[in-house]
């Protein structure tokens, strides 16, 4: 399974622990927290998870 690009640089990101917060989100809509390891960028955020990646975000169906 390979890791997202960092949305700045298109580096590779790490995933790291989640804030209250994102686990708050992630009960509407699946988020993961990563982390950018070079130095120079920084980035840090959350970017939305999809269990499959053949799935259209657009498409899902979100319960109901």
């Amino acid at each position: 399974m390979s890791t997202p690009p960092c949305p700045l640089c298109g580096e590779p990101v790490q995933r790291i622990h989640r804030h209250l917060f994102d686990r708050l989100l992630s009960l509407v809509h699946p988020v993961r927290r990563y982390r950018c390891p070079r130095f120079r960028c920084g980035w840090e955020g959350t970017l939305r998870y999809r269990a499959d990646p053949n799935e259209r975000a657009d498409t899902r169906d979100l319960g109901g």
